[in-house]
């Protein structure tokens, strides 16, 4: 049992990891004022390359954060957890791949959140 306790709770770590990392930038922004929609996806232009790696970090408030990142821990835990073997690559390509097709063929505007 302690085996089965151990393996889920290493399981939630990469998880873990990027909901403190949205969770950061929304009280971040929440108290400085500063948007970071920016951060975003701008399809087919340059300044909205780099959010194909950081758009799923932003979000346009509390309500949409935690629309977010309760799906987002549960299914990343349990991604781990299952299929410890080929998790990393589907978590970098469930993060990567959507970002690209926004930026390729996504109306023009800022695109955020995970």
């Amino acid at each position: 049992m302690s085996e089965l306790k151990g393996d889920l709770l290493r399981s939630t770590f990469p998880a873990l990891i990027p909901v403190v990392l949205m969770t950061g930038l929304a009280v971040f922004e929440n108290y400085s004022g500063i948007r970071l929609h920016a951060l975003g996806v701008y399809p087919l232009t340059l300044k909205g390359l780099p959010g194909i790696v950081l758009s799923p970090l932003v979000h346009a408030g509390f309500e949409h954060l935690f629309s977010n990142i309760i799906p987002f821990f549960f299914l990343t835990t349990l991604l781990f957890y299952f299929y410890r073997d080929v998790a990393r690559e589907v978590l970098v390509l469930s993060w990567l791949l959507p970002g690209i097709l926004v930026w390729i063929s996504a109306r023009e505007n800022w695109h955020i959140g995970a």
